[in-house]
């Protein structure tokens, strides 16, 4: 696995709440991979945020 990209700019710019993501990928790099291990793993987390109000 890669590292967890940074975490990406907020969903909404002000007020209610909204969504920030960050991924990751599967790195093969030619070794053998425990595909059906990797599959259970996270690619992409979400978390809320909110901002200042309007």
């Amino acid at each position: 696995m890669s590292p967890w990209s940074t975490w990406s700019e907020c969903s909404v710019t002000c007020g209610r709440q909204g969504i920030r993501r960050r991924s990751r990928t599967l790195l093969n790099n030619h070794r053998a991979v425990d595909q059906y291990r990797c599959q259970s793993l996270p690619l992409e987390e979400t978390e809320p945020c909110q901002l200042n109000r309007c």
